[in-house]
This record gives C-alpha cells, structure tokens and sequence, in this order.
C-alpha cells in the first residue's frame, strides 16, 4: 500500500539506511533518473565485438559519454584528431578494417544541427543532433532510436556482425547501469533489456545507483542523526537538473533513517533557456536593424544593443557641442572611453584631451593640481610655479573623472572657473583665461550627495547640462559576445599569448553573469583565463567568477530604518557644512545663519570632525 502512493506522488522520493542502503525509490525518482528502462527496445546483455556496426553520436565529445576521445573513436575506424567539447556523429566498424564515417561540429563553429546519411553493409543508417532542441536521433532501415537530452549525451546503436540486426542500444539510466559509451567501447558489458523493464533497487547501496559520493553521505549522515539534512538544494545529479529537500525520518520501529524529496526541474529550465535565447534573438534582430538603419556612431565604444545605440547617438549629439557634459555610470561601464570619443568628435578636437582622476589626487594638493601655483605659493613649491591642468586642456577638454570627490572648499573655485572660463593660480593675483570643454563623471549619486551636504547644488546644475548615463553590462548582456570578441585579440596581443577561442560553455556562463564590476571585470575575467587555458580554448573552469558581490552605486540610503539619534546627527552634520560652504568658508556668518551660539558651533565641528 505504501509503495502505491509513493509511486503516484508528482516527486521522486529517495529514502536510506544509516548505512546508505536503499528503502525506497518511488517511480518518480526512476523517471528523473532514467533507472527503468520503458522504450521499446529489447536486446540481451553481452558486449561488443570485433566487425559490430557501431553508430555513436555524442553532443560534447568527452562529456556524459564515458569520457571518451579521438583515441577511443579509432577503435571503429575514425582516425581524426578532435577536440574534446566537439559535437561529433560517427559510423564504423568495431575492431576491423573497412569504410568509416564521421561529422564534427566543434565548439568554436557555428550552427545547431549535424547529420548523416550512408548506405552502409545494405542497411540504410542516418543519424541527426539537433543541439537547439537537444534532439537525438539514429535511424535503422527507418527504425528510429531516439533520445532527448538536458546538458549533454552520448548516444550509441549497435547492429551484430552477422545479421546487422540491433544488439545494443544506449537508453537513459546508462549511468546506473555502467553503459556509457567509453566504458563499453573499452570492453565493458552491457545488460539485457526488456520492454518496461523495472528494476530491483531496495537494499542496493546508493552509489551504485546515483554515483554522486557528496550526496550519499549526506543522506548517511542524516540517517545517522548527525546532520540535520537540508531544504531546497539545487543539484546537478546524471546532469539532470533537481531541486532537492533532504529529511532524517526517526521511530520507534526504525533506528534511523534519511528521506530525499527531488524536483524534476528541467522542464523550467528549458523554458528559461528558451525564453532567454528568444530575448537574445529579438535584441540580436533589433540591433542588426538599427545597423542597417545607421552607420554606428561610435564604434570605438563597443556595444550595439538597442539601449547603447541611443547612448551613442545621445553622445554624438553632446560631442557637437562645447557645453559641460557629465556622464555617469557605475565603476567599469567605461566613462573614460565615452568621454575621449565625445573629445574627438568635437569643435575642440584638435586640442588636448587631459583627464583627471579626481578622486586619486590628495586633498591638500587638489586645488594646486587643478589651477597650478605661482612662485613661492607655499613650502616646497617649485620656484617657477607649475601650471594647472585647466591650463594644460586650454583649447581642449578637461576630463574630470571621479568628480564627486572634489572637496568642498575646491568646489568654490571650480565652480567660478567653469562660469568664468577664468581663475587664478593658487598664491596668484591675475587671473587667467582658458577656453576649456568640462566632460566630468562619477559614480556617485550626486542628488543624494546634494541633499546630505557633500557637493554644491550650484556646481551639480553647472556640470548637468548634457547628462548621459552608461547603462551597467548587466543591463546589456546582448553586446558581452561583441565586447569578447573585441577584448580576446587586445588582451592576447597585450600579454604576448597566442589567439584563443571561448567554449560555448564558457560563452553561456560569461553572457549570464551580473558583473558587478561591468566591462572592467569582464577584461579581468578574460585576461585570467587565457593565462589558464589550454589548447587555444577557454572553457567554463578557466572562469573565475565567485565571491563576488553586486554593488549598486545608486541605491538609496535610506532603505534601511535607522535610530533616530543618528538621523537628527547626520541631518544637523549636513546643515552646518551646507553653510559653512554656502558662505564660502566665513564660519562666523555660517553660525548666525544657522542661528546657533559661537562654542556651540565649534564644539559641533569638533564632535562632527568638520574641517572645511
């Protein structure tokens, strides 16, 4: 009785032993698993050999097939090198000299489908994959084998020598069985198939069902009472796609036992996929038309996505212009970029292009770094005085990266200087004229950095006259494929390596990462690889991806509830230096404006640690 309504739940249900010796294995768990064989194939046990017709397809060589490889294909005749990862169809004789065929899609080819069709020894044979649908299928005389796959797989027929009639053919639940290709074109037995054959699994030891060794002892350890077990673990298991819940089951009657409930999830999966690759699609179509449309304005800021072709024509515009522009977007969107081809696409183009890490410059010397000094202007000085960057750009433009750094006492001056096209020279007495272009950008949120106090409102209205925000990669995952092929050949050139290929693996892994760290990550990702790739290819473990968080430079601060101590201090800090810069330093004005007596004022900035 209990057995029946297991077998009926829509969950596969696992349960051990202490001793991780099966108890039960409901009819769920067997379909996700492949354990019962319930084709119509039937065929008795034995092995393969000498003169046997074998036709193998595999969707990646060296994966979910026995690890096998171009050795292993030579024992049917295939004498061809060929990289693991390929996609391959293959038709010869096992041990013995005669005619053999083969199709090979390898990884850094394009296209979705491979077949073959022969008439070999007076049976007519084909053999079609068709990677997109993840579709399998050989064909005997018209009798046709057929698989669906999740990941990957390795399909195999195998017709005797004498009669050429069906011997063997591969089915879900080879894993179990200890069926895969490689270990049976290596010698090992096959065994006898029967229509809805049902398997005896109660009492086996879990391992020579799942082979999955991490699991067994959880499931030991639980049954043991040691672990508590776990809820809703997403698992790779025969690369089948499960969600899984693992439960210790204590009784009176029993000593101790451990109940694994598995979610088939593949099906979601598919549709995921499916509907990502159909977004992918629709962006890849949106974009080819847009280029058709229009030459890409900016082809030296890499991306054709919808959402950068209108940055880049946003960019064009502002790039006729000699108006201030401020770019934002977060670190390693690639504002630096943006910025020199807005410069080069100006009237001040012939100019230099002087860019300025704003928040790399020492606070002390900021100001001297911006407007330069005069002779003497303070210890240590150089006796000829020294040019500021607003005079090096004069005619061309002034890069002012990192911009919401600047501190606020500089932020006076720059705001007269950007109004005026004019300022002095730190220990100077003449002003100086300068006809500059001001690109500035950060990462900030300068609305919020306004509100709290920490950048002028009269200098953010000055920069925020051509405003463009670079989108972060996250947001743009159709151009990462461009980007790559963009960045492989420099980062190769740059580094003395030879030219590499990316895996469709590693290519599906990069194109679904959030890259908090953007396009400047993404170069660093793929510059670690190609020191750690092998054979000219960068595959999934070359990857190194994890640990690392997404950040959100524009989140706001006041998602979390805070004490209300430390709202009315940073409210009270905001206000005294919101004065003190409104009054351009003069603390003795700042304080009456605030309205507040002279010792309290003072012991605020010392509470506060306010030094402007």
């Amino acid at each position: 009785m209990e057995k029946s309504i297991l077998d009926v739940l829509t969950e596969g249900i696992i349960s051990v032993d202490p001793n991780g010796r099966i108890k039960t294995f409901n009819r769920k768990a067997r379909h996700i698993f492949g354990i019962d064989s319930l084709s119509e194939v039937e065929h008795d046990s034995g092995k393969l050999e000498d003169g046997d017709v074998v036709i193998i397809v595999t969707t990646a060589l060296g994966q979910d097939d026995g690890n096998m490889n171009s050795v292993d294909l030579r024992k049917i005749g295939i004498d061809k090198d060929i990289r693991a990862g390929a996609s391959v169809i293959a038709l010869g004789r096992f041990n013995v000299k005669g005619p053999s065929h083969i199709k090979v899609l390898d990884q850094s080819e394009t296209g979705t489908k491979l077949e073959m069709t022969h008439v070999y020894m007076n049976r007519r044979i084909s053999a079609r994959l068709d990677l997109k649908n993840r579709f399998i299928d050989i064909s005997i005389d018209g009798r046709n084998f057929s698989a669906h796959y999740i990941k990957s797989f390795g399909h195999m027929v195998v017709l005797n020598k004498k009669q050429l009639e069906v011997k063997f053919v591969q089915t879900q639940g080879y894993s179990y069985r200890k069926e895969s290709i490689g270990e049976l074109i290596n010698g090992g037995q096959f065994e006898r198939k029967v229509k809805r054959q049902i398997a005896d699994l109660v009492g086996k030891p879990l391992e020579e069902v799942l082979n999955e060794p991490g699991l067994v002892t959880d499931l030991k350890r639980t049954a043991r009472g040691i672990d508590k077990g776990f809820e809703s673990r997403y698992m790779d298991i025969h690369e089948h796609p499960v969600l899984c819940a693992l439960r210790p089951v204590q009784s009176e009657v029993e000593e101790g036992a451990a109940i694994l409930i598995v979610e088939d999830i593949s099906e979601l999966n598919t549709v995921i996929r499916e509907r990502n690759q159909a977004v992918t699609e629709l962006d890849s179509i949106r974009a080819q038309l847009m280029r058709q449309k229009k030459i890409d304005p900016m082809p030296e800021f890499i991306g054709s996505s919808i959402a950068m072709m209108r940055l880049k024509q946003l960019a064009l515009n502002a790039s006729k212009s000699i108006s201030t522009a401020l770019l934002l977007g977060e670190s390693g969107t690639g504002k630096t970029i943006l910025a020199q081809a807005i410069h080069m696409r100006s009237p001040v183009s012939s100019g230099p292009f002087v860019q300025v890490n704003c928040g790399a410059l020492p606070e002390h010397l900021i100001e001297s770094e911006l407007f330069g000094y005069e002779s003497g202007a303070f210890t240590g000085a150089n006796r000829k005085g020294k040019p500021g960057f607003f005079e090096l750009a004069d005619g061309g433009t002034l890069f002012l990266d990192e911009v919401g750094e600047i501190p606020l006492h500089v932020q006076v001056k720059l705001l007269h200087a950007i109004q005026h096209s004019a300022f002095y020279r730190v220990g100077g007495t003449s002003p100086i004229q300068v006809r500059v272009r001001i690109v500035a950008a950060t990462n900030k949120n300068l609305e919020h950095a306004v509100s709290i106090g920490q950048f002028r409102e009269d200098l953010f209205y000055r920069l925020n006259v051509l405003r463009i925000k670079i989108p972060p990669l996250r947001e743009r995952r159709e151009d990462i494929g461009e980007l790559i092929s963009a960045l492989l050949p420099q980062i190769c050139s740059r580094i003395e390596s030879s030219q590499v290929k990316v895996s469709r693996d590693a290519l599906y892994t990069l194109q679904n990462y959030s890259y908090p760290g953007n396009v400047r990550e993404l170069e660093n990702i793929l510059e670690r690889a190609v020191n750690l790739c092998e054979d000219g290819e960068i595959k999934k473990e070359h990857l190194l991806m994890e640990g690392v968080k997404d950040s959100n430079h524009f989140s706001s601060e006041y998602d979390l509830i805070r004490p209300l101590k430390e709202v009315v201090q940073e409210a009270e800090k905001k206000e005294i230096i919101k004065a003190i810069a409104r009054t351009e330093g003069d603390r003795d004005l700042a304080l009456k404006r605030l309205g507040i007596g002279k010792s309290s004022f003072y012991e605020k900035l010392k509470k506060y640690n306010i030094r402007h």
